[in-house]
């Protein structure tokens, strides 16, 4: 089958090798043939760096290598034309759903459900099985519905040394969200961990508690919440409120002053490195997806031969040629082992 070699025993540990794809050089990079169905292009003179990290982390679970192949797509500014081909018409798809949802939430609102509760779920209900009737977006993950909305920005080149950075921390996913609200305090509900929180304070973004400026602090605060720490002789304003909180004294009297955050301005340049890493982690998590469909594809015809069959079934429907084949035993013609698209989730299994 093109694209999956499965090779004789190895003699330094006696354990079988699988190599589930191969790459090939193209003139704009590389190109990875998965299956007979699938190949794809990663394009940009650095575009080996990929393939090289594809390799070095497979066995590893498919959710904990998609940072490091968005990491490794930013970096070296790699694309998939592929797959932004496939990511833009999913969306043209999601959008027509969308755009059919809200036709759905005003019918609903005509037969008088004016239950707020309700009609959410009833709305949510139809966007699923909408979801779930286009074959191409049956298989999507939550993740990979939110991200096709994300959009390739102008520039791809960004700060290497600042995603190696806010990589190096473990926090990109929650500094992009912190990001988003510099200059501004954040209160954490009560009821919310705050291990992230504290480690971005630890690493410099964020500031905690009677760190905070005082004139962030009067915003996240009831009027009733700052008069009582600062205890005046009559209720002030939230304006006047700033000024009082000045003193030690009285922020140490604000409720939960240790769950209060300051997002200190990013350095110049964060934004688009986030952006260019939120648009690389869309891509590398349908690469990632449809990799290692076609890993598990080898490791099943290994397991097979290992145990003297030539038949196999399909689990997993993500696709009506999936579905066509679920469970059916078959041999192993060419054609029919996964991926079958981009972002394939079907499971080649030995009957």
């Amino acid at each position: 089958m093109q694209g999956v070699t499965v090779s004789r025993m190895s003699e330094r540990d006696g354990k079988p090798e699988i190599t589930a794809w191969r790459a090939e050089d193209v003139p704009e990079g590389q190109r990875l043939i998965l299956s007979a169905r699938v190949s794809l292009t990663l394009r940009g003179p650095n575009a080996g760096a990929v393939v090289e990290q594809l390799r070095a982390t497979m066995g590893m679970e498919w959710q904990a290598r998609i940072p490091q192949i968005a990491l490794s797509l930013a970096r070296h500014n790699v694309v998939c034309p592929e797959i932004d081909a496939w990511r833009q018409r999913l969306r043209a798809l999601a959008d027509d759903l969308a755009r059919k949802t809200v036709a759905t939430g005003h019918h609903i609102a005509k037969l008088g459900h004016d239950d707020p509760d309700l009609l959410s779920d009833l709305l949510e209900r139809a966007r699923n099985a909408a979801f779930d009737e286009v074959a191409e977006l049956r298989g999507l993950d939550w993740y990979a519905r939110r991200e096709l909305n994300i959009r390739r920005p102008r520039d791809l080149t960004t700060d290497d040394a600042l995603l190696g950075r806010l990589n190096d921390s473990g926090l990109m996913g929650a500094y992009a969200y912190a990001a988003d609200r510099a200059g501004e305090a954040v209160r954490i509900d009560a009821g919310d961990d705050l291990e992230e929180w504290v480690k971005l304070a630890e690493a410099g973004v964020v500031r905690r508690g009677d760190a905070v400026p005082p004139e962030a602090l009067a915003k996240v605060y009831t009027l009733e919440e700052l008069n009582a720490a600062l205890q005046p002789e009559t209720p002030i304003r939230r304006r006047v409120a700033a000024a009082l909180l000045l003193t030690p004294e009285a922020v140490a009297r604000l409720p939960d002053i240790g769950r209060v955050f300051y997002v200190i301005t990013p350095e110049p340049g964060t934004a688009e490195a986030l952006a260019a890493f939120a648009w690389a982690t869309a891509q590398a998590r349908l690469l990632v997806i449809t990799v290692d469909t076609a890993e598990r594809a080898a490791k099943a015809i290994l397991e097979g031969q290992a145990a003297g069959t030539q038949m196999f079934s399909i689990d997993g429907v993500c696709c009506k040629e999936s579905e066509s084949m679920e469970h059916e035993p078959m041999r192993r013609p060419p054609g029919s082992v996964p991926p079958y698209h981009i972002g394939c989730r079907a499971r080649l299994q030995p009957y």
